[in-house]
């Protein structure tokens, strides 16, 4: 996303609600740290009051970069790490470094404290995929936590979203990461079927404010990665907030939460989500909780 965009898009989002209620999630389907300008943006971003925050999965992230990552305005930067061997975390971390990814939180937790930031701007939040890989680790990854310093834990469900794979294709990745395990939150599944069932419910994205891909294409929730059901697409005459204060948003919202729209009929984002496990009591718990 060009940095002009970006800007433009975060003045109108403030048109559209007030900066402390503002949580700007800077990440879709890919890695942050890999736009060239990700800090300018989330220095932007925080100057004008909004709550900046990043999932990452750590790895791009230079040693000379970190004081940058660390005074950028990041409210929260969440760290993906989902096991504590290159077998654990490198079932789903395709060619992950585990080291590399421990060493980093190692250095990024105590140069917060050297920097004076710390312990909560930004708070330090790893994430940690409850597949059957990393069930044998759980117990070590929270160890490890709370001894280097990280804020909180949050163990979430793996979401197996198919609106673009086979019943097959699902079937195969529930047996990869999922079969056999106690963590099969989000599905369930009587073996005889090669369809899973997750659980129905109201739709929780209807209640955000949409998701702005890289190219200004605004889409009702970010499992729309490919603008199946793009809304319209930011233009100089067209802004973010003209988009969302039409009627057309609120149309969108409607067929969202009836899910009458294609991938609405096998999304995965109802049912069980995620458990948080609280280091630091400072923590807001919103910027855990509201975490998608």
């Amino acid at each position: 996303m060009p940095f002009d965009l970006f800007t433009a898009i975060v003045e109108d989002i403030l048109r559209y609600e007030a900066p402390r209620k503002c949580y700007l999630n800077l990440w879709g389907w890919g890695e942050p740290l890999l736009h060239p300008d990700i800090f300018d943006m989330s220095a932007f971003a925080a100057d004008k009051g909004c709550k900046v925050r990043i999932s990452t999965n750590l790895e791009p992230l230079k040693p000379a970069s970190i004081d940058n990552l660390l005074t950028c305005g990041i409210a929260t930067l969440f760290i993906a790490l989902d096991g504590m061997s290159d077998s654990t975390h490198g079932a789903y971390r395709v060619r992950g470094n585990v080291k590399s990814v421990l060493s980093l939180i190692k250095t990024v937790c105590s140069r917060r404290c050297a920097l004076g930031i710390g312990p909560n701007i930004p708070h330090l939040v790893v994430t940690t995929l409850l597949t059957k890989q990393a069930e044998s680790d759980l117990d070590l990854i929270e160890d490890f936590c709370r001894s280097v310093g990280v804020d909180a834990l949050v163990l979430k469900y793996p979401n197996l979203w198919r609106s673009n794979k086979s019943a097959k294709d699902s079937k195969e990745l529930y047996q990869r990461f999922l079969e056999g395990s106690k963590c099969a939150g989000r599905y369930r599944h009587d073996g005889l079927s090669t369809e899973l069932a997750s659980f129905e419910g109201a739709c929780p994205f209807t209640r955000k404010n949409g998701v702005v891909l890289w190219n200004g294409d605004v889409v009702p929730c970010c499992f729309d990665h490919d603008a199946l059901c793009s809304i319209d697409r930011i233009t100089e005459r067209k802004s973010y907030f003209d988009l969302l204060s039409g009627q057309e948003w609120g149309h969108f919202q409607d067929r969202m939460e009836k899910k009458r729209f294609p991938i609405c009929a096998s999304c995965d984002s109802c049912g069980p989500r995620r458990e948080v496990v609280i280091f630091n009591e400072s923590l807001v718990s919103d910027d855990v909780l509201e975490f998608s």
